[in-house]
């Protein structure tokens, strides 16, 4: 019985929320699909309703309209990471999806490939950093400032900056060829 009303209770702070903040979650949610190509089957408002899901389902709380939106944007960063290694999952099994591409006008590396390569990369660099992570998920795929993501982390700006200069470098060297990631020598807190 309390467990079903703490339920409820948490349906409606989402409600409110969403309410508020809807219209901000779905231009987010464009402007992130933008780049994307013509014909993907992922969007703008299934981006924001699946990581509204997801924000309810995972138990976290917040204490502000504003917490909650930038909580669901590093939500719809993880989306779009997942529907990426989905879509990749599905093309090597027996071409069932034809990624519709180019070589000579994308290169060699499709941007489905580039995705999951750099989730991959995100991978690891969470094993080194959980932090330095989620700094990159929030300031790259969601673009948000220092100061948004540090408002979402609970941390300074400044440990943004150090997290996200040592993000960059350790996942520009995770992604280029035959080069290995950098380690992490520092333990700073926030």
């Amino acid at each position: 019985m309390a467990r079903e009303a703490e339920h409820s209770e948490r349906a409606r702070e989402i409600d409110s929320a969403l309410q508020a903040l809807y219209p901000e979650l779905r231009r987010r949610a464009e402007m992130v699909m933008r780049g994307e190509r013509i014909g993907h089957t992922l969007q703008p408002t299934a981006l924001v309703h699946e990581a509204i899901l997801r924000l309810m389902g995972d138990g976290s709380s917040w204490s502000s309209e504003r917490e909650f939106l930038l909580r669901a944007c590093h939500q719809m960063g993880n989306v779009l990471i997942d529907y990426a290694r989905r879509r990749k999952a599905l093309k090597r099994g027996n071409g069932q999806i034809a990624e519709e591409f180019d070589e000579r006008l994308h290169g060699k590396q499709s941007k489905l490939d580039r995705v999951v390569a750099l989730a991959q990369a995100l991978e690891g660099l969470r094993e080194v950093d959980q932090r330095a992570e989620r700094v990159a998920v929030l300031r790259f795929l969601m673009d948000l400032s220092e100061a948004e993501t540090a408002e979402v982390l609970d941390i300074s700006t400044k440990t943004v900056e150090r997290d996200w200069q040592f993000a960059r470098a350790w996942l520009r060297r995770a992604l280029a060829p035959a080069r290995g990631p950098v380690e992490r020598h520092e333990s700073g807190t926030g």
